[in-house]
């Protein structure tokens, strides 16, 4: 749970900043910025999904089994088109 913690507040570190920078300062923070902390945001968070992922060892059996079945049936018709040829 820490790591899932530790990767989204990652992503908004910037914005904080950006958020206490506009309420301390007399000038605003440059619009690009914003930009920047709301992209950081989608990375980290597609980042979280990842290691949701693989740290779930049932999911990722489940998912790896079905992946290496499908490579051999790919395989063995493969196999087969080419002995028919």
């Amino acid at each position: 749970m820490s790591a899932q913690s530790t990767i989204i507040s990652c992503g908004g570190i910037l914005y904080l900043i950006l958020v206490i920078w506009l309420a301390t300062q007399q000038h605003p923070p440059p619009e690009s910025f914003y930009l920047l902390a709301l992209n950081l945001i989608s990375i980290f968070t597609a980042i979280m999904m990842i290691a949701l992922f693989l740290m779930n060892k049932p999911v990722k059996k489940i998912v790896s089994d079905y992946i290496f079945q499908l490579c051999k049936v790919k395989i063995s018709t493969a196999t087969n088109r080419t002995q028919t040829a």
